[in-house]
């Protein structure tokens, strides 16, 4: 695994979420939201109580990739394997525990998204809706299959 952490006022080292030579411009979360850590290129977001315009977490399943954002500190997980990804976001979410608050997966509208989450056995940090839909979709898999 390897941990990237770098603040946007200072130089940043070279890492998989900034593509650009330069240090990006980075004022708040939403950037992350809509263009570097977007659903379009593959991310989820990572829900807490805690989320605000200086505050927020996305994971790639893809990609294995874990960017946290606090008030101008950036933090990048590139994990080395699909357990190693599974056992950050579960770190994650014991420490949202220990302080009165739960990480939940947010993978978007998209089915697909919520099957990768699925498949890799963190359908509990899915958002409620999204694990109802998922199981509505694996009931009517095991119906189609059954008949």
């Amino acid at each position: 695994m390897k941990v990237i952490s770098f603040n946007i006022h200072s130089s940043y080292e070279a890492n998989p979420v900034f593509d650009e030579v330069d240090q990006p411009e980075i004022s708040d979360r939403y950037c992350f939201d809509f263009e570097y850590c977007s659903r379009a290129n593959g991310w989820a977001q990572l829900d807490t109580v805690n989320d605000a315009w200086y505050y927020g977490k996305w994971a790639n399943i893809d990609r294995l990739l874990i960017v946290s954002y606090t008030e101008g500190d950036i933090r990048i997980v590139q994990c080395d394997n699909l357990e190693e990804f599974k056992e950050e976001l579960y770190v994650m979410n014991e420490y949202e525990v220990r302080n009165n608050n739960r990480l939940k997966i947010d993978p978007g509208l998209s089915l697909d998204e919520s099957l990768k989450y699925h498949k890799a056995g963190l359908s509990d940090l899915l958002h409620e809706p999204y694990q109802r839909k998922l199981n509505e979709h694996l009931n009517s898999e095991k119906i189609s299959l059954e008949a």
